[in-house]
Parts: structure tokens; sequence; C-alpha cells
């Protein structure tokens, strides 16, 4: 019997219920695996649906300030975490975002694919890491993917020409998150 066959009768041999709850075992699992969970939640950056939440996370055993979307409130999704460190930078820089929004003149594009980004302002750098002998920066930018000028959190190569996960939001949403980051 081969491996396709095996499987194929395992899965015939299981109930409904048995594949929820392994399902759900898996979802457990990855819950638990992944390290995350929410310490304290700051609040929400507007009233729109998915609007991203302002929290305290443990991640891998450390404590971060996280800004993420949540689908259906339960499940992670586009996001990214700060250290105190960078957080203080965020305050800092906060107050040139308005200026620098006003030059309209674009720094610098990024593509690949089908993506198309153009960053128009770079407001400040918040940490720099390496990984693979790549040097990466977590920025905060002024930057248009193609759905309007937003404010945006992400990783970059130093050259622009590689991007890590990250999450924008618009410039009202900014504001709350400098009121949130005061308060928290």
């Amino acid at each position: 019997m081969g491996k396709k066959d095996f499987l194929e009768d395992s899965l015939e041999s299981l109930s409904l219920e048995d594949l929820e709850r392994s399902l759900e075992d898996i979802d457990e699992w990855h819950k638990s695996s992944v390290g995350f969970n929410i310490v304290e939640k700051y609040g929400v950056l507007s009233t729109y649906k998915n609007s991203p939440l302002l929290s305290r996370v443990r991640w891998h055993g450390y404590e971060r300030i996280d800004l993420r979307r949540w689908i259906n409130d339960e499940t992670p999704a586009k996001g990214i975490t700060f250290t105190e460190e960078e957080v203080e930078i965020i305050r800092e820089s906060a107050p040139c975002i308005e200026k620098n929004y006003l030059s309209g003149r674009v720094l610098c594009t990024y593509a690949k694919g089908k993506m198309r980004a153009k960053i128009i302002a770079h407001i400040a750098t918040l940490s720099t890491s390496i990984s693979n002998g790549e040097t990466w920066n977590k920025e905060m930018n002024i930057i248009d993917w193609g759905y309007g000028t937003k404010i945006d959190f992400r990783k970059w190569t130093k050259d622009y020409i590689k991007c890590g996960k990250g999450i924008c939001i618009s410039f009202d949403e900014m504001k709350k998150l400098v009121e949130l980051l005061n308060k928290s």
C-alpha cells in the first residue's frame, strides 16, 4: 500500500467530528508554537472594519508593542511589532509627517511583479538588522501602493529592492496611534 492509498483510507475512516477536532488541535498547536498572545489591548485606530489594533503582545517570550489587523477579531493578519525603542522613535518622528507629505516629490519607487509603490517620504528608520548577509531597516515612510498615500511600517533592504511584510495606516489613524502610544 502506497502513501496515497494509506492517506485516502485514513481520511475515509475519519468522521466529520474527528476531522473538526483535528483541525481545532492543529489551530491550538499553531497558536502555541508561534508563541503569540495579547497581554493588553490599547485600542483600535479607527471605526473602519478591520481597523488596526494596538496592543502589547508576548511573542516568542518577548513583550512587544503590536500594530495589526485582525480577521474576525481572532486571527492575526497584516501587522508589525515594535520594541520600546522603536515606539519612542515613532513618537518623536510623528510631528515630521505632515511637513514631509507636503513636499509631494517621490524619493524612489519599488516594483516587484504586479506590486508597485512610490515612496514619497522617509520619516524614520526604527531599527536595523542583518539577515542572510543583507542589511534590513524597519522604517516609517509615507508611501503610495496604488490605493492612496498612507503611513507605511515595514522592513526594507538598504537599496529598496526588497521589502518585508508590514502595515499601512491612514494619516488619521497615525494621529490615533500616537495618542494610544502616549497612553501606553
